[in-house]
């Protein structure tokens, strides 16, 4: 989510340089949630219908799996399971309607995104 700020941050404000790590998509959220239902449907309609998105960190397997490569150590996934917490549902459905405006932006952007990422693809 802090991507998404600073993307929109961005949009009307300059800076010298900025750095996106495994930030929102600039097409935003669509096909991600499109992969999240796919693939975890009922961690999905949960999160739909209680507006509680902590059920797709629900387990580490599901954590080891979103967050993190397939050769991550269980202690390194077990320890940031630990700390995760329900992600605010105003914020993800700001996220779906309000898709962050690369063209305005005239600072320049390094993307950092992860090969294993679970959530945002690489494309």
């Amino acid at each position: 989510m802090g991507g998404y700020i600073v993307q929109r941050y961005l949009e009307s404000n300059n800076a010298a340089h900025a750095v996106l790590v495994a930030s929102v998509p600039s097409n935003g959220i669509l096909h991600a949630n499109l992969r999240a239902i796919r693939h975890r449907p009922t961690a999905a309609l949960m999160a739909a219908v209680l507006l509680d998105y902590s059920h797709f960190v629900r387990t580490e397997e599901l954590v080891h799996e979103q967050f993190f490569a397939p050769d991550t150590p269980p202690d390194v996934v077990t320890a940031c399971h630990r700390r995760l917490q329900n992600e605010s549902a105003i914020a993800i459905s700001t996220m779906a309607v309000r898709r962050p405006r690369p063209e305005r932006v005239r600072t320049p952007v390094t993307v950092v995104a992860a090969t294993h990422d679970g959530i945002f693809t690489l494309r």
